[in-house]
């Protein structure tokens, strides 16, 4: 949970995990939501959504998954997003976001931040509060190693 009780969905996108297919991040999305809305305190209605985006460029990205969750965002879930931080977007993902954001409604503007790795620790205590902050940076930090992340069970 962020500083005001947000449920915080954590995904990554890139790093060193196999390629997943379009029906499973779909499916995990869902899952993800739902389990974020039942967890909700009273009186929140909004959750986080972080996608590290470490390890994705160009030649890997799936449009039809990111159009997906947009989708997916817009329709049962919309109104329920809080926050959505990009860490380590490439570059492509900075162009898409300049060409679309004229035609965004300026609050959902505001609900968009990029982060790198290294400013995790400087950019998000305010936004997620120190101890969800920590947590994300020490989660960024394992799954950035290949050695750590390929060991990883869930």
């Amino acid at each position: 949970m962020d500083k005001n009780k947000r449920p915080i969905i954590y995904t990554t996108a890139g790093g060193y995990f196999p390629e997943i297919s379009l029906k499973y991040c779909y499916e995990h999305n869902i899952i993800a939501f739902e389990n974020a809305l039942h967890s909700m305190a009273p009186g929140v209605e909004k959750f986080v959504y972080i996608a590290d985006m470490f390890n994705i460029g160009y030649q890997n990205m799936d449009l039809k998954t990111n159009i997906a969750f947009f989708k997916t965002i817009q329709a049962p879930y919309r109104g329920r997003l809080g926050q959505i931080i990009l860490v380590d977007p490439p570059s492509t993902i900075w162009v898409a976001f300049k060409l679309v954001k004229p035609f965004m409604k300026p609050e959902t503007i505001e609900k968009v931040m990029f982060v790198k790795t290294s400013e995790v620790r400087g950019k998000l205590t305010d936004v997620l509060g120190p101890e969800a902050t920590e947590r994300l940076a020490l989660e960024l930090e394992e799954n950035h190693d290949r050695e750590k992340a390929e060991a990883k069970r869930w």
